[in-house]
C-alpha cells in the first residue's frame, strides 16, 4: 500500500507540471531579482498600467510572448516564471 500511495506522488507531479527549458529571443527583456531569472518583462517607459501575468502549468514564461500584444503598448508586463522552468532555479511543486 505504502508503495501505491508513493507511486501516486510521483505520478501526480509529472501530471501537473509540465516545465521546458528552451532558450530563444522572442522580445522580451529578462527580469532578474538579485541575478536570478524570474521571468520576463516588456517595459514601457512611464507606464499607464503594470500587469503580473501568470503563465499556467505548461511551458515557460518566454513561450507567452504572443500574449504581450493583447497589453496597450504604454502598459508594462511582467510575466512570472515558476521555479524549475526555463533557467529559473528550483523545482516546480504543488
Amino acid at each position: 500500500m505504502f508503495f501505491l500511495i508513493a507511486g501516486c506522488s510521483s505520478v501526480e507531479k509529472k501530471v501537473l507540471f509540465y516545465p521546458t527549458h528552451n532558450v530563444e529571443e522572442n522580445g522580451l527583456t529578462p527580469w532578474f531579482r538579485a541575478e536570478h531569472l524570474i521571468g520576463y518583462s516588456r517595459m514601457a517607459e512611464a507606464p499607464k498600467n503594470v500587469w503580473l501575468m501568470l503563465h499556467g502549468n505548461g511551458g515557460q514564461a518566454s513561450d507567452r510572448a504572443y500574449s504581450v500584444a493583447c497589453f496597450s503598448t504604454e502598459d508594462s508586463v511582467f510575466i512570472l516564471e515558476y521555479p524549475g522552468y526555463d533557467a529559473r532555479k528550483g523545482t516546480p511543486s504543488a
